[in-house]
């Protein structure tokens, strides 16, 4: 299958585009188990690039800023030593301010 994004969906030249890629950079974005995962899924068979935010962010949790943060925001969210992202996930949906500090934060 080959793909080819329509004519009138291309806005910017190559000049114009971010990096300045061949093609443009399509971004897929939707709300919680709205498909963003199958339609990666299909368009990484089809051998395009993908890059996964979700991906991303579970990296920066990783990271030893991110458990010091927590630690010190969400110390309820901390067990063993280690963020406990259920508990973590209960805290984000809970409040706006959770969420606030979270989203700042990554």
């Amino acid at each position: 299958m080959n793909f080819k994004l329509k004519d009138e969906y291309i806005r910017l030249s190559k000049k114009n585009r971010l990096y300045h890629l061949d093609i443009p950079l399509v971004g897929l974005t939707g709300g919680v188990a709205t498909g963003k995962s199958t339609v990666s899924s299909f368009f990484k068979k089809e051998g395009f690039n993908i890059i996964n935010a979700d991906t991303l962010v579970h990296n920066i949790y990783k990271e030893k800023e991110s458990l010091d943060f927590i630690k010190k925001t969400f110390p309820g969210a901390i067990i063993d030593g280690s963020i406990d992202f259920k508990i973590l996930r209960k805290l984000f949906f809970e409040n706006k301010i959770n969420k606030q500090q979270i989203e700042s934060f990554i």
